[in-house]
């Protein structure tokens, strides 16, 4: 089940940070109080996965204007396969669109990443630069890739 996070919860910071070290080959890029930081931010939208009462996986974005920046997608390692990034993705989309009208979506990717770029061109995300030595633990480059959202028009 895919649900919009509740912000206002103090353990979510916690959940979100276990969640992306354990998803994250060098652990989580965050720590707990930037999770923290992140969730008081009005701009900032958060859907979570979960099997149960428990958080599988979630993602999270900015938003300003007609854009948006992804900052994370993780999926516990058990629970990949299942297409719940697709599905994060989608339900982000979805809502980035129909209530925040953003047109635009960008992230970041580990150069090596190869699962998470195909995920991303999967969705129409395209390679638009490079960051060099943008991630640390190890260093590496970023591809910055960009999504436009399609908006159908109101008659």
């Amino acid at each position: 089940m895919i649900e919009l996070l509740d912000k206002t919860d103090a353990s979510v910071a916690d959940t979100l940070f276990q969640l992306a070290t354990a998803a994250y080959p060098a652990g989580s890029p965050w720590s707990i109080q930037q999770f923290e930081d992140d969730l008081k931010n009005p701009r900032t939208l958060y859907f979570i996965a979960k099997a149960g009462q428990k958080t599988i996986a979630f993602v999270s974005c900015h938003h300003l204007f007609d854009e948006g920046e992804i900052t994370n997608l993780a999926v516990l390692p058990a629970y990949r396969g299942h297409q719940l990034g697709q599905r994060l993705l989608e339900t982000l989309f979805s809502k980035l669109v129909q209530e925040e009208a953003v047109l635009t979506v960008f992230l970041e990717v580990r150069s090596s990443n190869s699962h998470a770029q195909r995920l991303y061109r999967s969705q129409h995300f395209e390679v638009i630069g490079k960051r060099k030595q943008y991630y640390q633990h190890p260093f590496e480059d970023a591809l910055i890739m960009r999504k436009l959202l399609s908006v159908e028009k109101k008659e």
